[in-house]
């Protein structure tokens, strides 16, 4: 194994003894130690070089260890880093202050070879498992891209381009009648191709910021929404579209959130659309709002297919579930989308399979917080 090959240690530490205890721990494993002992040059290690793990003394002088957790777990590229306190004298009060902060666990000082060296290989293995889980992820989007999305772009352009050479060839025997079919037909196919189209720009768009941590604010400012007004307008909407108004079923307590109203609109349309999409005209779509602590809550429920609890764990882009068994049009961009978006709104997303069936979809928006930039 070369050095580069080693796990990259980062010790933040101006205790000399300890730096050398540690040093004289870790040389003897696959282990490539750096040391530093100020805040400022600390950060910027850790963006620029990434390492692995991260010990830090937690009395370290002129240093609040809150705002270095702040600034690491923010950031979607370092925030999945295992961060362990080294603390002399641990208080549970500042021990838990930080764990809820984003320490991953602590270590009392002084520690011995074993108890370092379990907890850093523990944290690692827990860390490189997600790590793959992250790239099995991209695989398998990949792949599910090269699958799928072709199909999606080209049954819509086939119809485009098939009435198109059918006009070119046909003109001087097509009617009036014949016109008219053949504009709706074109109109209907031009638009499931630019929505496919948008459909996956969007994700790109909205899964880049997520992951870069920009501000989206310029892009979707933020409104004060009066929530139980923007759920009916969008629910009747999607239910008028599906021909089911007589099926949607709302309960909404109402509430003032500063938000931007295009990803929320973004994210009802595509549950909502899911949900009468996949569950058998005359059965309920039923919405229900209110507050929760400091959150404001819409659930979403239907009585369809619904999704199993793998299924649920491994929503991707372009995962469609069962695609054999039931033959389904849509990219299969939207569930993921709406994951992305509550990320960016600092929410999140909750499905669950209830006990009669279909899928129940819990969104939670918090009461207090503007959009700002967030990752996952």
């Amino acid at each position: 194994m070369t050095r580069t090959d080693y796990s990259k240690i980062l010790l933040i530490e101006s205790d000399s003894t300890i730096q050398e205890s540690t040093s004289r721990i870790l040389e003897k494993g696959s282990f490539q130690l750096s040391i530093l002992s100020d805040e400022r040059s600390a950060l910027d290690h850790i963006q620029s070089e990434r390492p692995d793990l991260i010990l830090c003394d937690n009395a370290l002088p002129g240093t609040d260890i809150k705002t270095v957790l702040s600034e690491i777990k923010t950031n979607p590229q370092t925030a999945e880093i295992p961060f362990i306190l080294l603390t002399r004298n641990p208080n549970l009060l500042d021990l838990h202050a930080a764990i809820t902060s984003g320490a991953d666990n602590f270590l009392p000082i002084p520690f011995s070879q074993k108890e370092l060296l379990h907890t850093i290989r523990t944290h690692l293995a827990r860390y490189r498992a997600r790590r793959q889980k992250e790239q099995d992820l991209r695989a398998n989007i990949c792949h599910d891209i090269a699958t799928y999305l072709p199909h999606e772009l080209m049954t819509p352009l086939n119809n485009i381009l098939n009435l198109a050479e059918l006009v070119a060839e046909e003109i001087g025997t097509l009617t009036t009648e014949d016109l008219t079919v053949i504009g709706k037909t074109l109109r209907s196919s031009s638009n499931r191709l630019l929505d496919r189209i948008r459909a996956f720009l969007l994700f790109h768009e909205l899964h880049s910021q997520v992951l870069s941590g920009e501000d989206i604010t310029q892009h979707y400012p933020p409104l004060e929404i009066s929530m139980s007004r923007q759920i009916r307008v969008v629910a009747e909407n999607i239910a008028s579209r599906h021909t089911r108004l007589d099926d949607l079923e709302l309960v909404l307590n109402d509430s003032t959130l500063h938000i931007s109203p295009d990803l929320l609109n973004t994210s009802l349309n595509h549950i909502l659309d899911n949900a009468f999409k996949f569950s058998a005209r005359g059965s309920p779509v039923s919405i229900h709002s209110h507050v929760h602590g400091d959150a404001f809550v819409i659930e979403i429920t239907d009585q369809g297919r619904g999704m199993s609890p793998v299924q649920i764990e491994n929503i991707a882009p372009l995962r469609q579930f069962d695609r054999i068994k039931f033959e389904q049009q849509g990219s299969g961009l939207g569930l993921a989308t709406v994951c992305t978006i509550q990320a960016l709104l600092k929410g999140d997303i909750q499905m669950t399979r209830p006990p009669e069936g279909g899928l129940s979809v819990r969104l939670n928006f918090p009461l207090s917080s503007a959009l700002q930039p967030s990752g996952i």
